[in-house]
C-alpha cells in the first residue's frame, strides 16, 4: 500500500511539473506584400490568436487597407490561418477580444472597393471555430481613417470600443467611442470635437462607470499629456493634467493598464531625464487615481532612438511580473541598406525593479510591435523583421518562458544576447550592456590569448580600449561562473 501511494506522489508530481513547463518558439511569416500583426488574445486551451492585416503599397509610402485574417498558435508553434471575405470590400482587423460564449468579437475598419471614399467601422462575431455568425457595417461619413484600440466588455453583454477617427485631408486625429450590444446594434457613439496629433490610450475603471482617455497635446492642456474622464454615456467628466519627469514627451506610442483598482501603469516615449540631447527613452510611471505620480523608470540605449512596442508596450497577468517590449536604435523612414537594430524584452516587479532584460535580433532592422503575458509565466511577442529585397516587412513571433529566453530551438532567423556589446567597429572604449547577476567579462585576441578580464559587471559598462592593439577581439561573458555568450568586435586605431 505505501508503495502504491508513493508512486501515486510522484504521478502527480510529474503532472504538476509538465503543467509548470514553458513551451518556448519563434515563427516567421514571410510574404511580399505589407503586413502587419495586431494584439492576440490567448485562449482556454493555451492557443494564442491575433489579427493580422495586409496593405497595398510599401512602408513609409502611401498604402491601404487590403484584406485582413486571423492567425492561430498552438502552446507548440503549430500555425493554422483563418481568412475571411466580405464582397466589393477592403478591410482590416484591429482588435479581437473574447465573448462569454467562448467566441470572439472582432473589431476594424472596411472600405468600398470602387470608391474608398470613407472608412466603415467594422464587426464581426465568431463561435469558437471561428465561423462567422455575423458581420455589420457603420459608415462613418467624412473620415478616412480610423482604428479601434481597446474593447471593454461590460456586465450587461454590451461592449464599448474606444478608438480614434481622422478626417480627410486632416492630420489631426479625434476621440471615438461607441457603445454596442451583443449583437453589433450601436447604442451609443460619439467622436469627440477636440483633437491633438497623437494616438489616444482608454482605461475603463473598475467599476465600469468611467472612461479615462490619455492624450498628448489635447485641449485644454496642449502642452502636455492629460487624462478626460468620461462616463459610459460619453459625457465629458473632467480632464486633469498627467504629471510627467522632465521635459520631451513623445507623441507616440502610449499604453496603460489597471495595476490593482487604485493605482495604474502608464508608458510612453520622452527624453531621458538629465540628458543634455534628445535621447528618446522607453518611459514607464505608476500613477493612483488622484494621477499622482508614484513610481518613474526609463530604459533605453544611450544616444539611441528607443520607444515602446507600438501597439502594447508592456503586459502582466499578475502585478509583481511585468513584461515590456521596446525598440531599439529606430532609423527614420526607410532604413539604409543593411542596418541593424534591435528590441529588447524586460521584465520588473510591481516596483520596476528590474528582474531582466535581453536584446533579440541584430541581423536586420526590427520593429517590435506587442507583448502579452500568457497563463503559463511567459510571454508572447510579435515584431516585423524588414526584408531589404522586398521592402515590406516580415513578422516575426516568440513564445518565451518566464525568464524572457527562447530554448529548445535552433531557429536560425533569431539572435538572443543577454547583452549588448557597442560600437563595432570601437576606437577608445566598447560598452556592454549586461542585467545578469555575478557577470565576468573576458576579451581574447585572435590567438586566443586573454588581453583583458572585469569582474562584478552589471548594466552599462565602459570598456577601455587604449592599451590594445588595431584588430579583431572575442569578448565573452559569464555568469555565476558559467559561459553565456560571444562577441567578435573590431578594435579600430
Amino acid at each position: 500500500m505505501k508503495k502504491i501511494i508513493f508512486l501515486l506522489i510522484l504521478f502527480f508530481q510529474l503532472v504538476n511539473c509538465l503543467k509548470a513547463q514553458v513551451n518556448t518558439f519563434s515563427f516567421l511569416y514571410k510574404s511580399r506584400l505589407n503586413k502587419v500583426s495586431l494584439i492576440p488574445v490567448e485562449d482556454s486551451d493555451n492557443n494564442y490568436i491575433l489579427p493580422m492585416i495586409l496593405f497595398t503599397g510599401k512602408p513609409w509610402a502611401p498604402s491601404d487597407i487590403d484584406r485582413a485574417l486571423l492567425m492561430k498558435f498552438t502552446p507548440k508553434g503549430d500555425t493554422s490561418c483563418y481568412y475571411y471575405t466580405i464582397p466589393d470590400s477592403a478591410f482590416s482587423f484591429q482588435n479581437i477580444i473574447k465573448t462569454s460564449d467562448d467566441g470572439y468579437l472582432v473589431a476594424g475598419a472596411s472600405k468600398a472597393i470602387i470608391t474608398r471614399d470613407s472608412v466603415n467601422l467594422l464587426l464581426i462575431k465568431l463561435n469558437n471555430k471561428f465561423e462567422i455568425e455575423w458581420k455589420k457595417h457603420y459608415y462613418l461619413y467624412g473620415n478616412w481613417e480610423m482604428g479601434i484600440t481597446k474593447i471593454f466588455p461590460l456586465d450587461d453583454n454590451d461592449f464599448i470600443l474606444a478608438g480614434m477617427v481622422t478626417k480627410f485631408p486632416s492630420i489631426f486625429i479625434y476621440p471615438y467611442l461607441v457603445r454596442i450590444d451583443q449583437y453589433g446594434n450601436i447604442t451609443r457613439e460619439t467622436i469627440y470635437n477636440s483633437y491633438c496629433g497623437s494616438r489616444y490610450e482608454y482605461l475603463l475603471n473598475s467599476s465600469k462607470t468611467r472612461i479615462l482617455m490619455f492624450a498628448n497635446g489635447l485641449p485644454p492642456h496642449s502642452n502636455g499629456l492629460s487624462v478626460t474622464i468620461f462616463d459610459t454615456t460619453f459625457t465629458y467628466l473632467s480632464s486633469h493634467v498627467l504629471p510627467v519627469l522632465g521635459i520631451g514627451v513623445g507623441g507616440n506610442p502610449f499604453h496603460a493598464k489597471w495595476l490593482n483598482d487604485t493605482n495604474f501603469i502608464f508608458s510612453y516615449q520622452k527624453r531621458l531625464v538629465g540628458s543634455p540631447f534628445d535621447d528618446k527613452e522607453f518611459t514607464i510611471q505608476i500613477h493612483d487615481t488622484l494621477f499622482n505620480l508614484l513610481q518613474f523608470d526609463q530604459f533605453g540605449l544611450p544616444d539611441s532612438y528607443d520607444c515602446p512596442a507600438w501597439v502594447k508596450g508592456f503586459d502582466f497577468r499578475h502585478p509583481d511580473t511585468i513584461f515590456y517590449a521596446a525598440n531599439i536604435g529606430l532609423a527614420f523612414g526607410p532604413p539604409p541598406s543593411g542596418y541593424t537594430n534591435w528590441f529588447m524584452i524586460r521584465q520588473t516587479d510591481g516596483q520596476l525593479n528590474e528582474r531582466y532584460r535581453h536584446f533579440y535580433g541584430g541581423d536586420s532592422f526590427y520593429f517590435v510591435d506587442h507583448i502579452i503575458a500568457t497563463s503559463d509565466g511567459g510571454c508572447f511577442v510579435g515584431s516585423r523583421k524588414f526584408d531589404f529585397g522586398t521592402g515590406n516587412f516580415e513578422l516575426l513571433f516568440l513564445k518565451l518562458n518566464s525568464d524572457g529566453m527562447l530554448v529548445g530551438t535552433n531557429d536560425p532567423d533569431i539572435q538572443q544576447r543577454m547583452s549588448l556589446l557597442y560600437p563595432n567597429p570601437a576606437y577608445q572604449e566598447v560598452v556592454l550592456e549586461t542585467y545578469l547577476d555575478e557577470s565576468t567579462i573576458k576579451i581574447f585576441n585572435v590567438d586566443g590569448r586573454t588581453v583583458g578580464q572585469y569582474s562584478g559587471v552589471k548594466g552599462r559598462n565602459a570598456i577601455n580600449l587604449n592599451g590594445l592593439p588595431a584588430g579583431v577581439y572575442v569578448l565573452s561573458l559569464y555568469a555565476k561562473g558559467k559561459f553565456i555568450e560571444n562577441y567578435k568586435f573590431i578594435k579600430n586605431p
